[in-house]
């Protein structure tokens, strides 16, 4: 099983986003950046994680 991350590109452009609070512009960013739809979704969800940067895949992660 293959294993998606999001570039270091990506994240340059996203770390300080506020994941909750996005607006529109930037959710339209995060829907041209992040092509892979879990990603997508985890991120919305769920933020990046603070240590390795990748959406995290719970609230309590």
């Amino acid at each position: 099983m293959e294993e998606f991350k999001l570039s270091d590109d990506v994240i340059e452009q996203i770390k300080d986003f506020t994941h909750r609070e996005l607006t529109d512009e930037q959710k339209l960013l995060i829907d041209k950046l992040i092509l892979n739809e879990e990603l997508k979704e985890r991120y919305k969800n769920y933020g990046l994680c603070k240590e390795c940067k990748q959406p995290n895949t719970d609230y309590n992660w």
